[in-house]
C-alpha cells in the first residue's frame, strides 16, 4: 500500500528548521508527492537525517542508556521515535537503490532492442547481399568436395 508521503512545504516550520543545504534539496519537492526514488533519497537524507541528527544520538548509543536507565520513559520515547526515524530511513534508502537499478536496467533494455534491431537490419542486408552476388564472386565460396580445402 502506498505510503503518500509529501514532501512538507517551504513554510512549514521544520522546512524552515532545514540548513541551507538541504533546504535547497528539499526545496524543489516542496508540497509533492514523492514518486521517485529521487524523491525518496532527498527525503532520507535531507530532511530525515538532519532531524535524527538532532535527536541527541544514534538508536545503538540511546537504547544502551535507555537500558541503563530502565525508568527513564522520556529516554525510551526518544528511543523509540529514533528508532522508527531510522528504519523509514533506510526503507527510503532501499527504495531509492532499487529505483536506480531500475533505471540502469531500463537504459541497458533500451541499448539491448537497438543493437538487436541493428542486427536484424544487417541480417536482412546480408541475406538480400546473398540473392545479388553469384557463387563465384563469393569471398568465401562453398566447396562442393574435400579435395578443394586442400588445394
Amino acid at each position: 500500500m502506498a505510503q503518500k508521503i509529501v514532501f512538507p512545504s517551504r513554510s512549514n516550520p521544520e522546512f524552515k528548521a532545514l540548513p541551507p543545504a538541504d533546504a535547497a534539496a528539499m526545496g524543489q519537492y516542496a508540497g509533492q508527492t514523492m514518486t521517485t526514488g529521487a524523491q525518496a533519497k532527498v527525503y532520507a537524507d535531507n530532511f530525515i537525517g538532519f532531524h535524527l541528527s538532532k535527536m541527541g544520538g544514534t538508536y545503538s548509543a540511546l537504547s544502551g542508556e535507555s537500558l541503563a536507565q530502565p525508568n527513564n520513559t522520556k529516554l525510551a520515547a526518544l528511543v523509540n521515535t529514533v528508532f522508527k526515524g531510522t528504519t523509514l530511513r533506510g526503507m527510503l534508502l532501499n527504495a531509492y537503490a532499487f529505483w536506480e537499478m531500475g533505471v540502469i536496467a531500463l537504459w541497458a533494455a533500451l541499448v539491448s532492442f537497438i543493437g538487436a534491431a541493428f542486427f536484424l537490419i544487417l541480417s536482412g542486408l546480408g541475406f538480400a547481399h546473398s540473392r545479388r552476388v553469384s557463387a563465384s564472386a563469393e569471398v568465401l565460396p562453398k566447396l562442393t568436395a574435400p579435395e578443394k580445402a586442400i588445394a
